[in-house]
This record gives structure tokens, C-alpha cells and sequence, in this order.
């Protein structure tokens, strides 16, 4: 199975041109054999936040709408595992300021 495939069967309603530039973004090789590290982790978190900002979707029976929190949440605790820059805690961050 390649990296490709594996982000396929997660998320197969992100089209595949997104996820193969989020892969170069990350330094990826779409054709490398997957194997559950870093890089690929930090592909599956950009998707998942990519997919916060997808419309949602509604055409006669059919209805397509991401749970946009738990997404973000998701993707935060693989950034967080990985130390990466992209995580942010949720938490407003208070300073104190002097008027």
C-alpha cells in the first residue's frame, strides 16, 4: 500500500490533488510505501484542517457536512504528538495589558 492509497481509503472525498500537494508540502512521496510515520501523520492532520474549510454539500437525499471540531481536534492532537507548529491548543491566550 502507498502513502497515496492509505490517505485514499481516510479520506476519499478529498480530491486527490489536494492530498498530493499537501504530500510535497510535507515532503511525501505519494508513491513510497506507507508506513505510519511522521511525515504521513502530518499529512493525515493538513487534510484533516483542509477539510474544516470544505462547504457543505446537499443535493436532493444527499447530504454531506464535516463535524468541523472534531476534525480540528484531530488534527491538533497529531500536531501535538509530533511537536509540529501548526498545533494550537484551542485555549484563548491571555496577556495582561496595561492601559
Amino acid at each position: 500500500m502507498t502513502n497515496t492509497d492509505w490517505l485514499n481509503e481516510i479520506v476519499p472525498e478529498v480530491s486527490q490533488g489536494i492530498k498530493n500537494a499537501i504530500m510535497t508540502a510535507r515532503g511525501v512521496d505519494p508513491q513510497a510505501a506507507y508506513s505510519s510515520n511522521q511525515s504521513i501523520e502530518l499529512v493525515e492532520a493538513d487534510i484533516y484542517m483542509r477539510m474544516t474549510i470544505m462547504p457543505e454539500f446537499s443535493e436532493g437525499s444527499l447530504s454531506i457536512k464535516y463535524d468541523r471540531s472534531s476534525l480540528r481536534e484531530q488534527a491538533n492532537t497529531i500536531y501535538e504528538k509530533w511537536g509540529d507548529d501548526k498545533y494550537t491548543s484551542g485555549k484563548p491566550t491571555i496577556k495582561r495589558v496595561k492601559l
